[in-house]
């Protein structure tokens, strides 16, 4: 097969051509990356101000919570994902860029509607973070009881350490239905850039 470029269609985009007219593009600066492993966590028990995740044999499951057709704006409703001096080591070596947060496991949802999910990190408070634009949103229904998979979740490549400052990562909730609540563990995957 053979690669076409289309730059005015999708700029700095590789088209691979699959035959019978019909092309699949792929953007060199999402996919020019290295991918190290990725890494299952859960909620420590109990989290402590600078420390919110675990990555033991036996782990608790986050939980999100909602508020009324908005995001969660009681203490405590965002999940606490990754706090100041959580260490996240997903890749090593010269290039080593920063982790992505690929997947997601829902173990439990208190409503069957769908649910709004911000990811939001920052150096600062939460607030400041969603302030300044650093957050990301996906989707999550499960409208009926069954078995819970892995569901891919969209994600920038967030850097756990900004200048030398250690991040932090939240999770917000909006349904429509205040205090609806999702249990969920986050797989984060490395990223290097050579």
């Amino acid at each position: 097969m053979a690669d076409k470029i289309y730059p005015a269609i999708l700029p700095n985009t590789i088209a691979y051509d699959m035959g019978n007219g019909l092309y699949s593009p792929v953007n060199p600066h999402i996919d020019g990356y290295f991918h190290h492993r990725v890494a299952w966590y859960g909620k420590r028990n109990p989290q402590t101000a600078t420390e919110w995740c675990d990555q033991a044999t036996v782990i608790s499951p986050y939980v999100v919570t909602s508020g009324n057709n908005t995001w969660g704006a009681d203490a405590l409703d965002e999940a606490q994902l990754f706090g100041a001096d959580d260490v996240i080591l997903l890749g090593t070596g010269t290039g080593y860029m920063a982790g992505g947060f690929d997947m997601m496991l829902t173990v439990s949802n208190s409503s069957i509607t769908a649910s709004r999910l911000r990811l939001v990190w920052g150096t600062g408070t939460l607030l400041a973070s969603v302030a300044l634009g650093q957050s990301s949103e996906n989707m999550f229904v499960k409208p009926v009881a069954g078995v819970q998979i892995p569901r891919s979740i969209s994600s920038p490549v967030i850097p756990f350490y900004i200048a030398g400052l250690p991040i932090k990562v939240w999770m917000q909730h909006w349904n429509a239905s205040d205090d609806a609540t999702i249990g969920f563990y986050i797989g984060v995957h490395g990223y290097t850039s050579e």
